[in-house]
């Protein structure tokens, strides 16, 4: 099915029009709805501590994404 959608979409830009679904505005964000956040973070000092801090960062990072969401961020 993927397959199948990125040949017609290279067949509309062959044909001069835009491929389906992508949007063309100038300045607008696309939704990928995927995030990745790299954090920088001291070794734990054993497993344990590991888990909470992971955990901490995790919820932090959560909360900040829910308080300002980066795809409603530019409107």
């Amino acid at each position: 099915m993927f397959r199948n959608q990125v040949r017609r979409g290279i067949r509309a830009v062959r044909d001069g029009h835009p491929p389906a679904g992508l949007c063309s505005d100038q300045g607008t964000v696309i939704p990928t709805y995927c995030n990745n956040t790299v954090v920088c973070m001291p070794p734990a000092p054993n497993e344990t501590a590991d888990k909470k801090r992971m955990r901490e960062a995790g919820l932090k990072l959560a909360k900040s994404y829910l308080e300002n969401p980066p795809l409603i961020a530019g409107r």
